[in-house]
């Protein structure tokens, strides 16, 4: 998020109020965009697998690495569909390339199904000592984003707060970052064998 935001500062012609993230993939230093994406996908992949390793199921391991290999290809993706002028204007397809357009169907795929993701994380983090203590807290998160990013949508729709819809996505981006981040945080509880939590 740091480096979007310096990236926004000096790229000629960009906003970040105004402007998203995804607008600096069309910019003077779009290369840098595109490699911060890319580190960001390959941090998400990484996320999944340093979790997972606090884990005492397979299977919820093998379901984390899944959910996160998902979302960092998707991102990943989307640095490679240029949103070409998104930002100029409210949804009108037929003003926008199809590079544009793949962009705009991968993001709003990936936050339609998002839900599904958010409930297979919950429910692998109730069975799993680490992080059983922190499964409402990961539904707030979860739905929140949801319920905002549908919400964030609805400006290139309605108009609404037009001026202001970058500042609104690199706030969602950041709520949901800072969430990573403390999930990371969390205290690994001692593994045990899942045959003897089961004779416990």
């Amino acid at each position: 998020m740091v480096t979007s935001l310096i990236l926004g500062f000096l790229s000629p012609g960009y906003d970040n109020l105004r402007h998203t993230i995804s607008r600096l993939l069309i910019l003077k230093y779009a290369w840098v965009a595109k490699l911060n994406f890319l580190q960001f996908a390959a941090g998400i992949y990484a996320f999944g697998i340093i979790i997972s390793e606090n884990m005492i199921h397979k299977k919820s391991q093998l379901l984390v690495k899944k959910v996160m290999a998902f979302c960092a290809l998707t991102l990943a993706l989307i640095a490679f569909s240029p949103p070409h002028h998104i930002d100029n204007f409210m949804i009108n397809y037929s003003a926008l390339s199809p590079s544009a357009i793949v962009h705009i169907g991968l993001v709003f795929g990936f936050v339609i199904v998002s839900p599904i993701g958010i409930n297979f994380i919950a429910k692998t983090f109730a069975s799993e000592p680490t992080y059983k203590s922190l499964v409402k807290q990961t539904q707030a998160v979860g739905y929140g984003a949801f319920f905002l990013s549908l919400t964030w949508f609805l400006v290139y729709w309605t108009g609404v707060f037009w001026d202001y819809k970058g500042l609104f996505q690199k706030l969602l981006a950041t709520l949901v970052i800072s969430w990573l981040e403390i999930l990371l945080l969390q205290p690994k509880e001692k593994k045990v064998a899942p045959e003897k939590v089961n004779n416990l």
